[in-house]
Order: C-alpha cells, then sequence, then structure tokens
C-alpha cells in the first residue's frame, strides 16, 4: 500500500515549488476491490470452529487458504540457524532451536483454523461461555451444530489450546498476525508482516568455539526441552520485534529481516562480551553505549546484506526490535511500526506507556532535510490522515517512490534519496523506570510518604519527607513491566496505551501469576489469556479497516509482547 501509486502519480512534480502543493494529494488504492465473505468474520468476537484433523495452518508470509502449509512455523528458522539444507533432512530438527534460543512465530488469528479455534476457546473460558474442558457454556442456537453432548470432542479443551499456539508463545511472551486484504480473491493475499519472540534468548560464548569463532556458533543447534526447562520465569535476555513488509516482494524482505537479525544480534553481543573481557570490564555506560552502536549495526549491516542476498528489484519492510538484557531494554525502530515499554500498577490496575518509538515520517523536520539533501522530495498532504512520502523524479521527470517512511530496511531504490536503514536506538533502565514511578508516587500509594505539614497549600512544590527503604520496596513491587511491538495496521487504529493496557491485563490484571499457566483469578474467576487479549486487539484494527475502507482494504497486522518485569 505504501508505494501502490506510481501508475495513477505520474504528473510531473518539476514546477512545483512544494512537494505540498501538488495535485497529487491522494492515493488511490486498489480501487473497486470488493471484499471476500469470509473476511466479514473479523468482527468481535469472533466465533468458536471446530479443530479439524486437516485444518489449513497459516504459516507467517504464507497464503491464506488451502495452498497452507501445515509445518511447524519454527521450521523455516530452525533451518537457516541450524546448518541451513542438511537440517532439513533431519527427523530431529523440531527438537532443536537456533543457537540463540527458541524463536515463537505468529501463527494467524483468521485464516490458521486450528489457531484460531484455540484462541477463540482461550477467550470463551475468560468471559464464562465455555469450561476449560471445552465445552460451551452458552451457545449461540443459531451457531450451533452440535448434537447435545458432543462439545467436548468437537472444540479442543484449555490445555489442548495452548498446546497448539505453543510455537506462537506462552502466557508472558507471545505473538499472532492477521493476513490483510488487498484486493483480488482471498487466497491469493500474501502476508508480508513477520514477528517473533525469543523468550529466553541465548548469548553464547565466542571463546567456546576455539578458531572457528563466530561461523562456527551460527550453525549449532541447541535442545528445545532443555531451553525451556532451564528458562526462568522472566530471562533475563529476551528479544522481541515486527518487521512490515511493503512494494512488491516486501515479504521477502521482512522475512530475511526475521530470520537474520536475531542471528546477528546474538553473534555480536556475543563478540561484544568478549571485548568486554579482554578489556578487564567496561563502565556501565560504555556498555550501554556500545550496545546502542551493535543495535544499529545491525540493522544496516541487514539491510546491506538483504540486498546483495536477495537481489530483487524491489520491497522493504519496517523493522522496529526491543532488547531486553538485565536492567535494560533497548528499542530499535526503522520505519512506522512501533515498540512501547509500559508500567502496570498490580494495585491501581492502571497502565502507564512509559515510552514509545517515534513513525518515521518524512515530514519529520530532520527526516525531511537528510531526504532533500539526497535528491528526494517529501510530499505532504492536505489531509492530516494521510502520510507523507518521499519521491523522486526520474529521467522522464516523472514522480516515483511514494515511500510512507524515511527509514526502512530494502527500499534499495531510493537508498541514494536520503531514505535510511539506520534506527533510532533508545535505552531504557528498568530501575530508572521504577525509581519514576516511586517517586511518582503512582506505585503502592498507601506506602507514599506522608507531610508532617498535612495543611493543603503549605510548601508547595517541596518534598518534605523521605519514604524509608521498605516502603520504597513494597511501591516498587507492585510495578509490572511489558514491552509490545505491533506494526501500524494495529496502531492506525488502536493507541499504544490501549495496546498496553489490553496487554497488560491479560498477563497481571486478574491474578495470573507470571512463569504459569495459571488462569484462575484469586476471586475465582478467569483472566483473558495472553493469545486471547493479542487477539482481540487485531479484531478491533481489523473492524477499523473494514469501517472506514467498507472492506476494499485491509493492512497485515502483527503483535509481539512480552514481561520484563
Amino acid at each position: 500500500a505504501n508505494r501502490q501509486l506510481e501508475a495513477s502519480a505520474s504528473a510531473e512534480i518539476e514546477s512545483a515549488d512544494s512537494p505540498g502543493e501538488t495535485s497529487m494529494t491522494r492515493i488511490t488504492i486498489f480501487g473497486g476491490a470488493t471484499i471476500a465473505a469470509c473476511l466479514l468474520h473479523v468482527h468481535v468476537p469472533l466465533a468458536l470452529l471446530p479443530l479439524g484433523a486437516n485444518s489449513d495452518v497459516q504459516q507467517q508470509g504464507g497464503k491464506s487458504g488451502a495452498g497452507a502449509s501445515a509445518a511447524d512455523p519454527l521450521r523455516d528458522l530452525e533451518h537457516i540457524a541450524c546448518g541451513g539444507a542438511a537440517a532439513a533432512s533431519t527427523s530431529t530438527s523440531t527438537n532443536t532451536c537456533p543457537f540463540y534460543g527458541c524463536p515463537h512465530l505468529p501463527r494467524d488469528v483468521l485464516y490458521d483454523e486450528r489457531a484460531k479455534a484455540s484462541v477463540n476457546l482461550l477467550s470463551a473460558v475468560a468471559s464464562g461461555k465455555a469450561n476449560r474442558d471445552g465445552a460451551l457454556l452458552v451457545v449461540d442456537p443459531a451457531e450451533d451444530s452440535s448434537d447435545g453432548d458432543d462439545n467436548n470432542e468437537k472444540f479442543p479443551s484449555f490445555d489442548e489450546a495452548l498446546g497448539e499456539l505453543s510455537s506462537s508463545g506462552t502466557d508472558t511472551s507471545a505473538t499472532l498476525t492477521l493476513i490483510g486484504y488487498k484486493g483480488g480473491p482471498p487466497e491469493e493475499q500474501v502476508n508480508q508482516d513477520r514477528a517473533f519472540v525469543v523468550s529466553p534468548f541465548r548469548v553464547p560464548s565466542v571463546t567456546d568455539d576455539g578458531d572457528e569463532g563466530t561461523a562456527s556458533m551460527m550453525d549449532k543447534c541447541i535442545d528445545r526441552k532443555l531451553l525451556q526447562q532451564s528458562a526462568p520465569a522472566v530471562p533475563r535476555l529476551q528479544l522481541l520485534g515486527v518487521f512490515d513488509g511493503h512494494d512488491k516482494l516486501g515479504e521477502q524482505v521482512s522475512q530475511y529481516a526475521t530470520e537474520e537479525v536475531p542471528k546477528l544480534v546474538a553473534a555480536k553481543l556475543a563478540a561484544l562480551a568478549d571485548a568486554e573481557l579482554s578489556d578487564g570490564g567496561w563502565t556501565n555506560d560504555r556498555r550501554i553505549e556500545a550496545t546502542q552502536k551493535l543495535m544499529s549495526d545491525v540493522f544496516i549491516e541487514v539491510d546491506a546484506n538483504g540486498k546483495r542476498d536477495l537481489a530483487i528489484p524491489s520491497g522493504g519492510c519496517t523493522a522496529s526490535v526491543i532488547l531486553h538484557m538485565d536492567d535494560m531494554i533497548y528499542a530499535a525502530n526503522a520505519g512506522d511500526s512501533r515498540s512501547i515499554v509500559a508500567v502496570y500498577n498490580t494495585q491501581t490496575g492502571k497502565t502507564k506507556v512509559v515510552y514509545a518509538t517515534r513513525e518515521d515520517k518524512p515530514d519529520l523536520k530532520d527526516e525531511r532535510a537528510r531526504v532533500e539533501q539526497s535528491g528526494g522530495r517529501v510530499y505532504i498532504p492536505k489531509d492530516p490522515r494521510d502520510s507523507s512520502r518521499v519521491f523522486y523524479l526520474d529521467s522522464n521527470k516523472q514522480a516515483r517512490g511514494g515511500l510512507a517512511m524515511s527509514r526502512s530496511l530494502g527500499d534499495w531504490d531510493l537508498e541514494s534519496k536520503g531514505v535510511i536503514p539506520d534506527p533510532i536506538v533508545d535505552a531504557i533502565s528498568i530501575s530508572d523506570i521504577i525509581a519514576a514511578e516511586v517517586t511518582s508516587g503512582s506505585a503502592g500509594k498507601e506506602n507514599s510518604c506522608q507531610s508532617d505539614n498535612d495543611e493543603a497549600g503549605s510548601n508547595a512544590g517541596e518534598e518534605t519527607c523521605v519514604a524509608d527503604t521498605a516502603s520504597a520496596k513494597n511501591e516498587a513491587d507492585v510495578i509490572r513491566i511489558i514491552a509490545v511491538s505491533a506494526t501500524d495496521g494495529v496502531l492506525d487504529y488502536i493507541s499504544p496505551h490501549d495496546i498496553a493496557q489490553e496487554i497488560a491485563n491479560s498477563m497481571f490484571g486478574s491474578g495470573i501469576s507470571v512463569g504459569t499457566s495459571s488462569t484462575g483469578s484469586e476471586e475465582g474467576g478467569n483472566a483473558k489469556h495472553l493469545f486471547a487479549a493479542i487477539a482481540e486487539l487485531i479484531a478491533t484494527s481489523a473492524k477499523g479497516w473494514h469501517k472506514e475502507m467498507r472492506g476494499s482494504y485491509r493492512d497485515d497486522m502483527a503483535i509481539s509482547a512480552t514481561v520484563v518485569k
């Protein structure tokens, strides 16, 4: 959708003094397309579907419908990191994971029938419409095709649903997707969004591989069960992200990034740790600065390697990645997908977004300056709901390009026009987040320090007392922290706060204990599982797309989320 304007927007803009004065104020996307009947079922709540023995599985990046593969969605990523084609021929390949850990990849919440049925069962249990055995407690007569007591056979149990979705996450870290609609038959739709969560994320020692070094390390596999059994409730290392492909063949770029980013981050972190060890230790500031540069280098290297390895004429993707490492969160972003860090207070039930990446749009002052200095042009629409875009004039003085972002992976035809892969990388201290919450008094209100002078208005703006250590600790104990990455297909209709609130509530809002699969609250109710929360966010955005576009277009969507603290 970002680049579907060359045919309709070829009017010359050479004579325009400002891109905002051109006649190309709107972009026609897939005019005349009609939505298929099956896409009308995206409304919340999604209907419960039975698990079929031969149900199609919507793979990350695949097509919808009968042509979809039913293979393990982890398999493609494993083969690349565990010996390529050789690993593909071994029967044990799905029992192993890449050297950096076991990646969770998103299942489609609508076209993957088994995933859809499992997610809907989790939602039905939370809402009291089904029990944990899979039997419906509240049945819509119009949809009921069972003969009385057959529900236990037709629908998955709660544990079966979690098992079915285990390739996409757990109750504390998960990822899901929904293929979009861009015109034409539903079975020809291609999902260009990619996502992953690797929790725990593993960084082996370079020195363990002897003279063969990093190349040898990247070919190694680890046992899936051993890694999962040794994983703590909240790992000290986690990696998650989303990649939103655009333009023809954009799915190849986003797939490439999904495969390469975890490998390079792990390998470079291993080399960084080795360098620090050789230097006899670094200061924390130096370590943070080095890690920020590392994340930037990964994006730039993936972009350069992709240009060589893919050798495709078009295509690009956003990249929004979060690395959680001990007390630090590193957020690297290029494009208009976004990553979010939010805190949740277990006493008040309130969620607050404390950090969000920006959308790298061409009309931003620094981005526009770089694009125009490189020979590109920035189109600024009159309608603020439309996106600014990067153009350039070809040899015939015709407008080319139309990218709705100023940073991306791929889009190599625009690299000379100021579109760069370099991410903005921010470092966020978890300790600082907690300290700020305690200082602001938003955590543990009953433990907040009280002033000796309780007269209203006296000593305004001054801190007249200091909370003791025990009180501060109690306040910190009620704070939880989550990290979320989402593509703009979701964010166009749901705010970062609402996304964070829904996900945090599913993790902490009804008595869920982090690191367990418990779903019962202390009051005896049922919490909404993380999978169900993500699916509901995607369905809500799908409704927004359907309402605004009247069924003619819906963007692909993907969300990844995890507990940080």
